[in-house]
């Protein structure tokens, strides 16, 4: 029930009156699907991928993304991938970025 409704929203609440519609793997993806460059649509969703390329190098507010994260009436789905760094390799890493920051 719950990939359907991401595939089309707007039966999501046929699909908790109707118990046993939508549990079947069979029946659990889009009806249609019109794709784009920039978006793809599956019956009454509509999906696009956001990719932050660099953060801020400034001071920024706490909340700078919730604009888009928090807008109402839209469901959405956010992901952050971060990779681990040694301390002392980070540590390393500010000193030389901060070095190149002061030279310019």
């Amino acid at each position: 029930m719950i990939l359907r409704s991401v595939c089309d929203p707007a039966i999501a609440a046929t699909l908790e009156r109707h118990g046993q519609i939508g549990h079947d793997l069979a029946t659990a993806g889009p009806v249609a699907v019109n794709e784009t460059w920039s978006r793809i649509r599956t019956d009454s969703a509509h999906h696009a991928v956001l990719w932050i390329s660099e953060w801020p190098r400034s001071m920024v507010y706490p909340g700078f993304l919730s604009p888009i994260l928090l807008s109402n009436g839209i469901q959405r789905s956010f992901s952050l991938i971060c990779t681990p760094m040694r301390s002392d390799q980070a540590a390393r890493d500010i000193r030389k970025k901060n070095v190149e920051h002061i030279s310019d």
